[in-house]
């Protein structure tokens, strides 16, 4: 564990040199570090070559602080790791509708007794805003769902409802159409 070591490369431009290093150390001092500088396209880029030895068997930059700070909202979450949570979201969702439970928030107890497994992915997997989200908007939803179905019930016809913001035919009153603008434009710069 101890002679595993790791080399990380980055092109950055020169005043967030420090902030990677440390980033990518956790503060600690790296094994080596070597800069170099490219003028090419005309920006100044420092290339930093990272080597880490770990200590203890953990890295400072671990996944667990990549999943704490996705939970609490301090990074932002790529596209894997939303897909992730949407399908850790799905699955608890899943569970819930197989044991007949609509507010996780209320029912939390009969939650957790259903689909402990499920809640745990979905809590370790999503940050804990798109959790709270996610839970409120499956309960709004299913309300939804049932207001228009007693809708039907009662006889309610659907309508189908387009929303422009042109006036009828798409093309808006004077001196607001694209046209109209770049004339304008043009008479104010031949005077």
């Amino acid at each position: 564990m101890g002679s595993r070591r790791e080399r990380f490369d980055f092109q950055v431009h020169r005043p967030t040199v420090e902030a990677i290093v440390n980033a990518a150390t956790g503060g600690a001092e790296p094994t080596t570090h070597e800069f170099s500088e490219d003028l090419s396209h005309n920006h100044i880029y420092n290339h930093i070559s990272i080597t880490l030895q770990p200590t203890m068997g953990w890295w400072p930059f671990s996944s667990n602080t990549r999943g704490d700070a996705i939970r609490s909202g301090d990074a932002i979450p790529t596209r894997a790791e939303r897909l992730q949570c949407w399908e850790a979201r799905d699955a608890y969702f899943g569970c819930l509708d197989a044991h007949d439970i609509l507010d996780a928030n209320k029912d939390a107890a009969a939650a957790q007794r259903a689909c402990p497994r499920e809640g745990a992915d979905f809590e370790r997997d999503c940050a804990a805003a798109w959790v709270k989200y996610f839970k409120q908007w499956r309960v709004a939803d299913v309300q939804r769902r049932r207001r228009l179905d007693e809708l039907r019930r009662q006889g309610a016809q659907e309508m189908s409802v387009q929303t422009t913001f042109a006036p009828e035919g798409g093309v808006s009153e004077k001196g607001k159409g694209r046209e109209d603008i770049q004339d304008m434009l043009e008479r104010k710069r031949v005077r």
